[in-house]
C-alpha cells in the first residue's frame, strides 16, 4: 500500500528538521532538502519491486536524517502507516554481515559493484538522474569524510575524481545524456 512519491514528500516535520539542522550544524532549509531526499529513500523501500537497497556511505546523510526520524517515533510511526501500510524497520549492518565482508573483501567487492549497479538503475528509474547524481556525486562530497569526522562518525575519505567518475558513468548508464546535479 505504497503511497504516490508525491504524498510521500508532502508530509513536513519542523522537529525532525530542526533537530537535524542543530545537531549536524546546517542551516535548517538546508536539513529540510536533506528531510525530502530521505523521505525519498523510504519511498523507494517501500516499492514491492525494489530490489536489496543498501545505504552506503555517499548516502550517510541521509541515513542519518533517517535516524533523526526515527528518535520521533510517534511521528516515524505514523508517517509509515499512513504512507506505506506499514512500519519501515531500520537495519544496520549486522557483525555477521562485517565478519563476512573481512573474510572476502574481493567477492564482497564484486558482488558490492553488481548490487550498486543494479540500485543505481533503479533510482534513476524511479527518482531520475538527478537525485542519483545528488545522492552519489554531490553529497559525498559535501557530507563525507571531513563532514561526519566531526560528529565522531568514520566514513571513508571520498577524492573529487570519485565523484566525476560517478558522473560519467550516471551518463553512460543513460544513453550518454549529460548528469546534471
Amino acid at each position: 500500500m505504497t503511497c504516490s512519491l508525491e504524498r510521500a514528500l508532502a508530509y513536513e516535520n519542523a522537529d525532525v528538521v530542526h533537530k537535524f539542522a542543530d545537531h549536524f550544524g546546517v542551516a535548517d532549509a538546508e536539513a529540510e532538502l536533506i528531510f525530502a531526499e530521505a523521505k525519498k529513500w523510504l519511498w523507494l523501500n517501500s516499492l514491492e519491486d525494489r530490489p536489496p537497497l543498501a545505504v552506503t556511505s555517499e548516502i550517510q546523510v541521509l541515513d542519518e536524517m533517517w535516524h533523526t526520524f526515527v528518535l520521533f517515533t510517534r511521528d516515524y510511526s505514523e508517517y509509515c502507516q499512513s504512507r506505506f501500510g506499514r512500519y519501515m524497520h531500520h537495519k544496520p549492518t549486522s557483525r555477521r554481515e562485517k565478519e563476512a565482508e573481512a573474510a572476502e573483501p574481493e567477492a564482497f567487492d564484486r558482488r558490492r559493484r553488481q548490487e550498486m549497479a543494479i540500485q543505481y538503475r533503479f533510482i534513476a528509474a524511479h527518482l531520475g538522474e538527478d537525485t542519483l547524481v545528488r545522492w552519489y556525486a554531490d553529497y559525498p562530497l559535501r557530507y563525507g569524510h571531513d563532514f561526519f569526522a566531526r560528529f565522531g562518525i568514520d566514513l571513508p575519505e571520498l577524492a573529487p575524481e570519485v565523484a566525476a567518475r560517478m558522473r560519467a558513468l550516471v551518463a553512460s548508464d543513460h544513453g550518454g545524456r549529460e548528469a546534471r546535479p
